[in-house]
């Protein structure tokens, strides 16, 4: 639905980000967990928008980022929204990581910071990576935040090895 650009799709997404944003904590896990399955690749659909994955992560971030900096935003639902953002960027062309990185790594390097979840802490990393061999300068003014991070990950045997 969302690979092939559906006509229900942009319905469906939008369910889910509500969902996502919803009361019950528990639920909002669940959903943004899932968000990664609803941006990855079925083979099965033999055609298949290219672009779909930029489409919904560049109409879907500026959505993040604003239930993020709510005032009345619970630090579960910080981190449902965190788990949902890096399950978006897991697959996502590198391009559309460039253009939009200096909005996502003040997000990244809070997500670095969530203790609870070591395959987001992982993730994180692979996509500062990416955007690191991408944009070095922008990675370079954040150094200050991102090394005391990844000093403290390195003593999770978690997170050092996979």
């Amino acid at each position: 639905c969302i690979q092939r650009n559906h006509a229900a799709a942009a319905e469906l997404w939008e369910a889910c980000l509500s969902l996502l944003f919803a009361a019950d904590v528990e639920f909002g896990r669940t959903v943004a967990q899932n968000m990664a399955v609803m941006n990855s690749d079925i083979p099965t659909f033999p055609i298949a928008n290219i672009f779909y994955k930029q489409k919904y992560f560049t109409k879907t971030l500026p959505q993040f980022i604003s239930q993020f900096s709510g005032a009345q935003v619970s630090s579960t639902t910080k981190a449902s929204i965190l788990l949902a953002l890096s399950g978006l960027l897991k697959g996502l062309p590198v391009g559309a990581l460039t253009q939009t990185s200096s909005t996502v790594l003040p997000l990244l390097i809070q997500a670095l910071g969530n203790k609870e979840d070591a395959q987001m802490r992982r993730d994180t990393i692979d996509t500062f990576v990416m955007i690191a061999h991408s944009n070095p300068p922008l990675v370079a003014q954040h150094l200050r935040s991102l090394i005391p991070l990844l000093l403290t990950m390195t003593a999770s045997y978690e997170v050092c090895f996979r």
